[in-house]
């Protein structure tokens, strides 16, 4: 290998302290300078003389080659001692300062931009400059020439000319480095890295917020609890979906967003986008990631978007061009190819690095409707100094995606066609793991310094074997798998806790627990790590991670305890499952198989936590296979029943049916509405407005007649409210002269309120028309939104201030409220919380509300607001007893937190009296550490204590009633109750249940007392049997109101063990007397073994007689009977039966 000086005078570029300088003049021809090889550094040395202005190419392999380290010191003599080193692949330019911050030696990037595309001006600038330069003493021998040849414009140099040779010594030895070079594998640099991943991540930050006047959005959490399609965030733009889809509201600090960057937190282990079972096995793969993104939102497109890219990459982060390939869209019969990108990257890139690709790869869209457009994606040559663009979209971990840059320009409609969108976007991503991976010069994102002080700590606690980075086969004993699990995961479950999803039974909480059994599991059995080693690392992700994510160190140790709960559950699931796995063999052997069926496989992979290849593993240990095939088809329903949920999810939680962006953009710049003034829904009941537009869910139309199925009513302004904030919307109706509109549901869309009605009539665009809320329904909803704060305010002040709420959902008859906890509430607690309300109630508090600056009112002592939930600025103050006024002249005062404030966009009532009353009738717990309440106010409130009241009188007269009828009437009851206890107060129907527990125990001592005095008549019996040497038993018995099966037959069992004859007992059932398939009677028989009575038949016969039926085995059977009277006779029936058979 050697690096040669070998071209004419023209433009060229050198990489320099995150610069490119170019320089031009005339020059001779020059000389060869072989490089040596010192490690994975090439180096050249040759003197120059001093003064001149020079310039450099340098050849590798016959690739040129610009990463150059230059030093150019004086040796004394007057020339230059000029040491030129080149690093493979390639070497970091800027160096980042300690502080995160970038530090730029010659901050040049517009100037380059400018160069790139007026080469002919950069040409005689530095003409001018060379002419300008002093004469020098020593000069090398040149030809005389004046001005350089002209060269045409490309971002490679151009090729080589032939000039003077080496000596034969040198040629030999190029050609044997060059030979040797070939049988190498090019390594990583073994520079020191000089970026660590905070700083990777700062300088992207700072890039587009600093230097290109983006606005940096705090990353959304990994759970979109406002976006019903989604299990998590799986990418940057799922918060900015709302101004794509237009219909972010103007209240919104979104809707004037034009420019926006950060890192968002995504999770990749559930629906569409599941990478979890692939986490481990390779180096790449995550459920946890961060993605850079910077987004336009109808202000720059391509050329800066790709501008910015490059300047990044390679100014900011120095990487190498030569090892940049990028694609694009190349087109089909649907769409065009998107040649502006191809052309604007050519500014950059040869065409051998421009790569257009299908839509597969290069055309994203967000759903089967909505939003789409061409993307172009920049991948990353690992190794360098080759040309490999036929692995590029390869799957080759050498060559990766690093940034896809997507530019939304289409809206898919519902019939699939494309229509162009009037304001064009951008929405790119960079997957942050990777690029540090790229920068820091190494081949694995889990080599970085991300996940260093991970693995340290989990080598730490489990004392396994350090980290080596091997995989497959190579990897003996899955030891740095189960490492990239366990560190992948922690991440994954402390992020999502601290947003507020934890592990349970479904949903997001469902695969948060799968991803917590693998993690433990993989630590268990891989790193023989100890139990309850898991949460333990939880502590690790938040120092690494805690000053970008504060979150994390706010919620460290409400995580660590939800982590440790889950894995003290997952680890006896586990142990639990090993157990199980040995019955499956024992039985799979006892039957002769050679395979484990896929049931059982999918019942210990399912139920019992255990994975597939631990399964798989063991089985072969047992000499036993696993039935794949059977197994993959079960696991594929039950992914197929997740998906459904999340389909069902999506298309149950969403409105009907809603404006796109193209609607709303058609709305306010072609046909010129303005959003709907709905500021009347706080203040007004009735309303006359004008119908600004009507939307049959597809088009807008003038006039609309007699349509049967619902569509959209657009009007100047309303009073109803839109759903929003967990109130469900107003009904009412739409009065014209032409026609009546009964309004189904309200929706807000990019400001505009759109009114879902049926119509009888006709409506027309411009008509005026009459609006009315439905009055009770309206204030049903009141006074539960109002109801939600003050049950806020008294559970802080019952739990304490470390309780959130997590939700709510307020409907007119109930509201459901959420908060975090790890148990149930202790029922007196509840009662403190519901009497609390109630006081409140009483003490006629008035409501204040004021709309105030976000940044007033998120100062507030006190203040309570939703997690999650997206505020507009100005915020709306809702305050209980308390002027909002006063609240902002003295935010701090200590006083405040003895009121309910909270930010709040919905309706309320005008004082706390106006709910009348109120009632928790439900608690239940929705996930490890979130409870549900669910409460009533008003009438329903009413009827809550009056059905407890009732319940409790019917409960008290049964006291004095004889232990038979008791137990008849108790059962009745407490099927009754079961029925109507969320029907009452929770306290209330605590004391009822405690009640019929003291009347069950009384009965129930009864029955063993009866049951106690049976057996010892059955004793009796036999002795007797005995006596009279009789050959079988056939006779009546009395368990009074109790189930007969188990007294019956325990004293079928005593008669047989000591007379050893057949025993046939009739015996009345109560239970079963006067229910809808009523079988009074119950009828057993039981026989020795080798006996010449059939039980069966014995029951069978006389079961017929009686009305009903029955059978069993030859040695015991049972039956019932309908009809009573013919009990007597049924005994000589039984009788008869037996003696024509002993």
């Amino acid at each position: 290998m050697s690096g040669r000086i070998d071209t004419v005078p023209v433009i060229l570029q050198w990489k320099y302290g995150g610069s490119h300088v170019s320089v031009a003049g005339s020059f001779n021809n020059w000389n060869i300078a072989a490089m040596s090889k010192r490690g994975y550094q090439w180096e050249a040395k040759f003197n120059l003389p001093a003064g001149r202005p020079y310039q450099y190419k340098f050849v590798v392999d016959g690739v040129w080659c610009y990463d150059i380290e230059k030093e150019l010191t004086d040796d004394g003599s007057g020339n230059i001692n000029n040491v030129v080193r080149v690093v493979a692949p390639r070497k970091t330019a800027i160096l980042p300062s300690v502080d995160g911050e970038i530090a730029h030696t010659n901050d040049v990037s517009k100037k380059q931009t400018h160069e790139q595309q007026h080469p002919k001006q950069q040409r005689d600038k530095h003409q001018k400059l060379h002419e300008q330069q002093p004469k020098q003493e020593h000069p090398p021998k040149q030809p005389k020439q004046e001005h350089p040849p002209k060269q045409p414009k490309q971002e490679h140099p151009p090729k080589q000319q032939k000039e003077k040779q080496p000596p034969k010594e040198k040629q030999k030895q190029i050609k044997e480095t060059k030979e040797k070079q070939k049988t190498e594998k090019t390594q990583p640099s073994t520079t020191p890295r000089k970026w660590t991943g905070e700083q990777v991540r700062q300088a992207f930050i700072d890039f587009f917020c600093k230097k290109c006047d983006h606005t940096f959005v705090p990353s959304s959490p990994v759970v979109p609890f406002d976006d019903p399609t989604l299990l998590f965030t799986n990418s940057g733009m799922n918060q900015f979906k709302p101004i794509f889809l237009g219909n972010v509201d103007p209240s919104d600090p979104m809707y004037s967003l034009k420019r926006a960057a950060n890192t968002q937190k995504c999770i990749r282990a559930g629906g569409k986008h599941n990478d979890l079972d692939d986490v481990g096995k390779d180096t790449y793969h995550h459920t946890f990631f961060e993605m850079l993104g910077n987004w336009s939102f109808a202000d720059y497109y391509k050329k800066d978007a790709i501008d910015w890219a490059w300047e990044l990459l390679v100014n900011i982060y120095g990487l190498n061009p030569g090892q940049l390939y990028v694609t694009y869209f190349k087109g089909d019969d649907d769409v065009p190819a998107d040649d502006e990108a191809k052309d604007l990257w050519k500014r950059y890139l040869p065409e051998s690095h421009i790569l257009g690709f299908p839509k597969k790869e290069n055309f994203w869209e967000m759903g089967a409707s909505g939003p789409c457009g061409p993307c172009s994606e920049i991948h990353y040559d690992r190794i360098g100094n080759r040309e490999v663009p036929e692995i590029v979209n390869g799957d080759d971990p050498m060559v990766v995606e690093i940034w896809n840059l997507v530019f939304m320009q289409f809206n898919r409609e519902e019939d699939g066609s494309l229509i162009r969108l009037p304001k064009t976007h951008v929405d790119t991503g960079m997957g942050f793991e990777r690029i540090t991976s790229v920068v820091q010069g190494v081949y694995s994102n889990y080599d970085t310094d991300l996940f260093a002080d991970i693995f340290a700590e989990i080598q730490k606690i489990t004392n396994a074997p350090p980290y080596t980075g091997k995989v497959g086969a190579e990897d003996i004993g899955w030891k740095d798998t189960a490492y990239r699990v366990v560190a992948d995961h922690i991440r994954t479950i402390s992020f999502a806790v601290a947003d507020r999803a934890e592990p349970s039974a479904k949903g997001p909480g469902a695969v948060l627990r799968r991803v917590v059994k693998r993690a433990v599991r993989f630590g268990l059995e891989n790193l023989s790590a100890p139990e309850g080693f898991f949460h333990k690392l939880v502590h690790s992700v938040v120092v690494k991670m805690g000053r970008i994510f504060p979150e994390l160190v706010e919620r460290e140790e409400y995580i660590t305890n939800v982590v440790a709960k889950e894995e003290e559950r997952v680890t006896s699931a586990i142990q639990i499952g090993c157990n199980k796995f040995v019955q499956i063999v024992a039985k799979t052997k006892k039957h002769g198989a050679t395979s484990i069926s896929g049931e059982n496989v999918f019942l210990l992979f399912n139920t019992f936590s255990l994975p597939l290849d631990l399964i798989e593993m063991m089985a072969e240990q047992e000499g036993l296979k696993i039935e794949k095939d059977e197994f993959n088809k079960l696991l594929e329903r039950l992914k197929q029943a997740s998906d459904a949920v999340e389909l069902e999810k999506a298309t149950t939680e969403g409105p009907a049916f809603f404006l796109d962006a193209n609607a709303t953009n058609k709305l306010k710049e072609k046909m010129n509405i303005t959003i709907t003034d709905d500021s009347f829904k706080y203040t007004s009941e009735t309303l006359d407005a004008t119908v600004l537009a009507l939307y049959d869910g597809k088009e807008f139309k003038d006039t609309i007649s007699n349509m049967d199925k619902s569509f959209g009513v657009i009007l100047d302004k309303t009073v109803f409210y839109a759903e929003k904030g967990g109130q469900v919307a107003d009904t009412g109706f739409i009065t014209a002269s032409s026609g009546k509109l009964v309004v189904e549901d309200v929706h807000v869309f990019g400001g505009y309120v759109l009114h879902r009605v049926k119509l009888s009539g006709s409506i027309s665009v411009g008509a005026t028309v009459s609006l009315e809320l439905n009055h009770e329904r309206r204030h049903g909803l009141m006074a539960n939104h109002s109801a939600t704060h003050m049950v806020n305010y008294a559970i802080r002040k019952s739990l304490g201030d470390n309780v959130d709420q997590s939700g709510s959902l307020v409907h007119s008859e109930r509201f459901r409220f959420d908060f975090n906890s790890d148990k149930l509430v202790e029922v007196d607690t509840l009662k403190k919380i519901e009497d609390e309300v109630n006081k409140l109630i009483s003490l006629s508090l008035p409501f204040f509300t004021k709309e105030i600056t976000y940044d007033s009112g998120k100062h507030i002592n006190g203040l309570r607001s939703v997690f999650n939930e997206k505020y507009p600025d100005p915020v709306r103050v809702v305050s209980i007893g308390v002027p909002v006024e006063q609240l902002v002249k003295d935010p701090t005062n200590p006083e405040w937190k003895n009121y309910s404030v909270e930010f709040c966009g919905g309706t309320h009532l005008k004082n706390s009296k106006e709910a009348e009353c109120f009632a928790i009738v439900k608690q239940h717990s929705i996930g490890a550490s979130v409870l549900r309440i669910i409460g009533v106010t008003g009438d329903q409130a009413r009827d809550a204590f009056s059905t407890a009241d009732n319940y409790e009188t019917k409960l008290k007269s049964l006291q004095y009633l004889d232990l038979n009828e008791l137990k008849l009437q108790l059962s009745r009851v407490r099927e009754q109750f079961h029925l109507r206890e969320n029907s009452m107060p929770v306290w209330r129907a605590h004391q009822l249940k405690q009640l019929i527990d003291v009347m069950d125990k009384k009965v129930k001592q009864d029955f063993k007392d009866k049951t106690s005095d049976l057996v010892t008549r059955a004793g009796e019996i036999a002795e007797d049997l005995i006596l009279q040497k009789a050959k079988f038993y056939v006779g009546v018995m009395d368990v009074g109101t109790q189930k007969p099966n188990k007294p019956i037959t325990d004293a079928a069992k005593v008669i047989l063990e000591k007379a050893q004859v057949p025993v046939f007992i009739l015996c009345k059932n109560p239970t079963l007397e006067q229910t809808e398939k009523s079988k009074p009677i119950f009828i057993y028989a039981t026989v020795p073994k080798g006996s010449s009575i059939n039980a069966g038949n014995w029951v069978k016969h006389v079961a017929s007689y009686l009305g009903g039926s029955g059978g069993g085995k030859p040695e015991v059977a049972q039956a019932y009977g309908v009809n009573i009277d013919k009990m007597e006779n049924a005994v000589l029936e039984a009788s008869e039966f037996a003696s024509r058979l002993v």
